[in-house]
Order: C-alpha cells, then structure tokens, then sequence
C-alpha cells in the first residue's frame, strides 16, 4: 500500500516566499471569514430585534414613519379621503385622517415585512460565506486527501 505523507518540515531553510505569502494569505481569509461572520450574526441578530419589537408594538414609529413617508410621496391616501384634498396642505386635516382608512399604512406593512426578509437573508448569506472561508483551509486539506484517495485507487486499477 503507497503511503503519502505532506512534507511539513518548518525549518527556516525551507520557508520560501511563496509559502510565507500563502500562509499570511490563509490567515487573512480566515480573519475576513470571521469578521464576515460577525456581521452577519449582528444582522441577523438587528432583524430578530426588530421584529420582535413591532411584534410587541403593532402601532411601531417605524411602521407609521414609512407610511407617512409613503403618503407625502405619493399622496395615496387622498384617493380614499377626496373630500379632504382642499385641506391637505394644513395640518388641520391630520386629526381627521387619522380616523380615515389610510391605504399607505397597509402599503408600509408588506414593505417592511419584505425588508426584514431581505435582510435576514442577507445576513444568512453573510454568515454561510463567513463560515466557509473561516473553514477554508480545512475544505482544502479534505479536498487534497480526496484527491490523493483517488490517486491511489486509480493507480491499483491500472496495474
């Protein structure tokens, strides 16, 4: 049976340029892993905040702050409150709406749910990514026994 075995002899005689430039390089896409990980951990942790705060508060700030915001953009809530268009640049006119079905406040609801999405997805993107290159060199080394296993058994086949 061949036996393979990696040369690790870590004399100083034997550390080139290049395996020095691939060992920085090993370690820094490790490290860019991990902070790629950590950013993604905060994300998704900023996500689970969030919706579980306007879980607690359905009436949330942020909820009403997107709606207004959708509302002075595109003033969809006159389409449903004609009668108040004469008022609509007083500020009279905002204690009646408020009793008024207001169209942009059930437009800001799927926004914000598919933002929450979009971002917890984004930070279990970032998060698998941050994974993966902090294991990078052990996906490496795995895929080198692969390779060498096949070696091998190709090699007892041929003869």
């Amino acid at each position: 049976m061949a036996y393979y075995q990696f040369d690790n002899d870590d004399s100083e005689a034997n550390m080139t340029v290049a395996s020095v430039a691939q060992s920085t390089m090993s370690w820094l896409v490790r490290l860019a892993g991990l902070v790629l990980l950590g950013v993604g951990l905060w994300a998704a942790l900023g996500v689970i905040n969030e919706a579980w705060s306007i879980y607690q508060n359905p009436k949330s700030s942020r909820v009403e702050s997107l709606a207004r915001a959708i509302d002075e953009a595109t003033r969809i809530d006159m389409v449903l409150a004609p009668s108040q268009r004469a008022d609509a640049g007083t500020d009279a006119a905002r204690p009646e709406r408020a009793s008024t079905l207001r169209l942009s406040y059930f437009i800001a609801w799927p926004i914000v749910m598919l933002l929450l999405l979009l971002v917890g997805r984004l930070a279990m993107a970032a998060m698998k990514t941050g994974g993966e290159l902090a294991l990078y060199d052990v996906q490496i080394r795995r895929f080198a026994r692969e390779l060498i296993r096949e070696a091998v058994r190709g090699g007892k086949s041929g003869s």
